[in-house]
């Protein structure tokens, strides 16, 4: 009878860490099986949003529930006289949650993460809400769930028209999603609403006009051209040019206002960011350049 699981902390088990609760009654093979199942669901909870979401998480829940119950009949039913393996007794859970625990937190921080869209300064790229991955490998700033494993040089290239996840330049516990337009050296100028790089205007040419549902206000959208990369960008047609003086930030000397717009010159080790939506976005023209060791990863994938 002692070496019977107990029936509640099994239940218990199975109810918030699901596969803990399997492999508390000896079931390790349910209990991999639980963890792949875990994945799916964890990943279409993050990508789904409004109603396909909700139901996700009550997909989540009900799943729990049925894992708690397996996880409780496993344990009132356990033969007396059946040895229990050591990765059902206290140690081996806690090694099991450690190591499951560090797996996740190297592939955050080293591989691959999970972002959301703060706002809706990259549209119509990207949608407040929206879900996206991002690659971690590469750019030296390796870190999950808010713990910092370690810093590193960049080994993976920069270039004009990537999407990056940066530590914003004024608080580096803030995480922005922005395009970058410049590269160390470059001559960024933005005036009367068109982008210009070293004295070239980028090309860009009109699409169908943008309907913003939440504000039921229509933008002029464009297909820029940045070097290879092609994407969509907003313009507000009734917004004036002039960018409002921003307060000073570092290499200020570099930029130059006026009632146009802006210009400024990519200092070394920096980069100049900007959102795809022109008129709504809180980018380098406001709070300047980002230092090299502020880049976080690369997007490679959004969730639709």
């Amino acid at each position: 009878m002692v070496n019977r699981p107990k029936g509640w902390l099994a239940a218990l088990l199975g109810f918030f860490v699901p596969p803990l609760g399997l492999l508390y009654v000896g079931r390790w093979k349910w209990a991999v099986a639980a963890t792949v199942a875990i994945f799916v669901l964890a990943g279409l909870q993050f990508a789904f949003v409004g109603t396909q979401k909700e139901l996700t998480v009550l997909v989540q829940q009900a799943f729990a529930c049925a894992i708690s119950r397996t996880a409780y009949l496993q344990a009132v039913r356990f033969e007396s006289d059946r040895v229990r393996p050591g990765y059902s007794r206290w140690y081996g859970l806690l090694l099991t949650l450690l190591l499951f625990a560090s797996l996740l937190l190297a592939l955050g921080a080293f591989v691959y993460a999970p972002f959301r869209v703060p706002s809706g300064s990259m549209q119509p790229t990207l949608k407040p809400g929206a879900s996206f991955i991002a690659q971690m490998w590469g750019y030296g700033n390796y870190s999950a769930f808010g713990i910092r494993l370690m810093r590193g040089p960049i080994s993976e290239p920069i270039e004009r028209g990537d999407v990056l996840v940066i530590e914003f330049p004024g608080n580096r516990k803030l995480q922005y999603i922005e395009r970058i337009i410049g590269l160390p050296g470059d001559k960024i100028e933005y005036r009367n609403k068109a982008l210009f790089v070293d004295g070239q205007e980028v090309s860009r040419r009109p699409m169908t006009d943008y309907l913003e549902e939440s504000a039921m206000h229509y933008y002029s959208q464009y297909l820029e051209k940045l070097d290879n990369k092609e994407y969509a960008v907003l313009v507000d047609k009734d917004r004036l040019a002039i960018i409002q003086l921003p307060e000073k930030f570092p290499h200020f000397e570099n930029c130059k206002y006026d009632t146009d717009g802006v210009s400024c010159v990519v200092p070394e080790g920096h980069y100049y960011a900007m959102g795809d939506n022109r008129d709504n976005s809180f980018d380098s023209r406001y709070w300047g350049f980002v230092p090299r060791d502020h880049v976080v990863g690369k997007l490679v994938h959004v969730f639709p």
